[in-house]
């Protein structure tokens, strides 16, 4: 007998249709079972204060009630995972920095709202004088915060965001 007259047999037949089903619903459902992280932002800058126009009417004093001599911006950054994965803070390689311009003075930062508190756990960490770090514990999917800046600088400065997160795109 040769092979081919053995696989037209009905009962072999069922078998290979069965293997191929089979290989078909496990490939389906091990696509379904990948959950990926993905974390999203928006920026949003306003000028509360300028210089130019108010000339020596107004001061506007730091926490030392030192003179500020720039204009002054509120940066708010809302970060979020928009994946369906979670994004533990054992996933940070390098923390997830976010750096003003060089010129720019971080008058203030602080986490002024977050999903779930009690679980992000939402914290920002003083880097340099115009970098700081954000720190979490669980950004699972849906989680994120939102980041308050008031920055000090003559002109609105440029936001750049660094770090290493195992399996975040």
């Amino acid at each position: 007998m040769s092979a081919w007259s053995e696989f037209g047999k009905p009962y072999n037949v069922a078998m290979a249709l069965l293997t191929m089903v089979s290989v078909g619903l496990a490939y389906y459902f091990w696509q379904e079972g990948k959950h990926e992280a993905e974390l999203s932002y928006n920026i949003s800058t306003i000028k509360v204060f300028d210089r130019s126009v108010s000339g020596e009417s107004i001061t506007v004093l730091d926490r030392q009630s030192r003179p500020l001599t720039n204009n002054v911006y509120v940066t708010e950054i809302t970060l979020w995972n928009s994946g369906d994965g979670i994004v533990d803070a054992s996933q940070v390689r390098r923390p997830l920095t976010i750096t003003f311009s060089e010129e720019a003075q971080i008058i203030e930062a602080r986490v002024i709202q977050q999903t779930h508190p009690d679980v992000a756990q939402c914290a920002l960490e003083p880097a340099t004088s115009n970098t700081i770090r954000l720190t979490w514990v669980h950004l699972d999917p849906g989680f994120g915060c939102k980041v308050s800046f008031i920055i000090s600088s003559d002109q609105e400065s440029g936001v750049s965001f660094s770090g290493l997160i195992y399996s975040v795109s």
